[in-house]
């Protein structure tokens, strides 16, 4: 299950990709009511506010969803569009979400952004993969999602991420977005070492936590009959740029595009894959 992957309900508009104390970046988006902004969540209690859209949208087991919100979601960053408010005088408790969720209306549309560190030919880079990407059926087609991708997308850049990654069930849905695929995805160990590769991620000890959580649902769903894989069939790795100047520090070079900065990355040689 590592890492996560993109899940795509091509009937409609829905994809499957701080500071403690709670603050939250708006991004206002012109001629949209200001309620409908876009924020970052980064408290893990603010964050269960989206799991009902999130098992609205993916059929993934609820030992699946469990381990998600327990774990991916303790280090991650979920950009989200709600619903307005309720007005004041309502009991937080009867408010969508609750005490226990964002305090605000229901989530109309998400995107998470899960942390990873990737050694970029022995550069340590801290990235995100794009990961549960979604909208209620009912407010899709209006824009709330490229509003949420486009204020993540912000989000990054200020934080000098020099590029994200996903994998996508479609590429073509993402390619407007900017993103190319860069390398292809394996469900296997890779066959020589990681750190063989030019790029491939740190299995710093938060990855490897994780890594032993999910073994362990994989082994209850086995148990159970179950089973969470339903992977493209052709997987692969896509990129955005995010932060051009970073990415040409990375690379230690000046690049003319975003364009000729992913032939560059593609050019390398790249291992993201499940085990790792």
């Amino acid at each position: 299950m590592e890492p996560q992957k993109d899940k795509t309900e091509t009937a409609g508009t829905a994809l499957k990709a701080g500071p403690e104390g709670g603050e939250t970046m708006e991004k206002k988006t012109e001629g949209k009511p200001e309620d409908l902004g876009v924020r970052f969540l980064y408290r893990l209690k603010d964050k269960q506010a989206t799991r009902p859209l999130y098992e609205q949208t993916f059929q993934d087991s609820k030992v699946y969803v469990d381990l998600y919100y327990r774990e991916k979601c303790r280090d991650n960053v979920i950009a989200v569009k709600e619903e307005p408010a309720f007005s004041a005088g309502v009991p937080e408790e009867e408010k969508p979400g609750g005490a226990e969720g964002s305090g605000r209306g229901r989530v109309l549309s998400m995107a998470h952004l899960n942390p990873y560190l990737l050694s970029v030919r022995g550069l340590p880079v801290r990235t995100f993969m794009l990961a549960a990407v979604a909208t209620v059926p009912e407010s899709r087609r209006k824009g709330h999602m490229r509003d949420v991708l486009d204020a993540a997308f912000d989000w990054l850049a200020e934080q000098g991420v020099p590029f994200v990654i996903l994998l996508p069930v479609d590429p073509a849905i993402y390619e407007p977005f900017g993103f190319e695929a860069v390398c292809e995805f394996t469900k296997e160990e890779p066959e020589i070492p990681a750190e063989e590769y030019d790029v491939y991620i740190i299995p710093d000890l938060a990855v490897r936590e994780r890594r032993a959580a999910e073994r362990a649902a994989e082994e209850t769903l086995k148990a159970a009959g179950e089973q969470d894989e339903d992977w493209p069939e052709d997987p692969v790795i896509m990129a955005k740029v995010t932060d051009a100047a970073a990415f040409d520090r990375m690379a230690g070079r000046d690049f003319d595009n975003d364009a000729a900065r992913l032939a560059w990355l593609r050019s390398l040689k790249i291992c993201i894959s499940e085990g790792v």
